[in-house]
């Protein structure tokens, strides 16, 4: 550990810094297909995310099974939905997702579709976080 072959990856720095200001391969990492439950209090909110896997006993089909439980306050919840929303426009305006597919997801949930915004500033650049 500590060598340098430890902070650079095959093409160098990563991002024009060394690896060791990113969290390591140790770092846990969780793949959820969706969000299953949602519970909402004054002070926290709790979120089952789930996975969608193959059943397991050889009978076809799927089985959507909750993986990961997340609970946090929810002024935090609030901040981190209003990035994701942010995120999501980013998205769209660099094209890795259509708007009708977020309004397919909306209207899953029955939520009316969002018309298309104008570009801002800080979304044209994607470089802003």
């Amino acid at each position: 550990m500590g060598a340098e072959s430890d902070i650079y990856d095959v093409a160098g720095y990563r991002n024009g810094r060394p690896a060791t200001e990113f969290p390591g391969a140790s770092f846990p990492v969780v793949f959820a297909d969706s969000a299953s439950s949602f519970t909402p209090t004054t002070q926290v909110v709790k979120v089952y995310f789930s996975r969608i896997d193959p059943n397991m006993h050889g009978l076809g089909g799927v089985e959507i099974n909750p993986i990961l439980q997340m609970i946090m306050p929810t002024s935090g919840f609030v901040a981190m939905a209003v990035f994701f929303e942010q995120q999501l426009d980013r998205m769209v305006g660099q094209g890795l997702v259509t708007r009708a597919q977020v309004n397919e997801a909306k209207a899953q949930l029955g939520i009316p579709a969002t018309p298309p915004k104008e570009p801002s500033a800080t979304m044209e650049g994607g470089d802003e976080q």
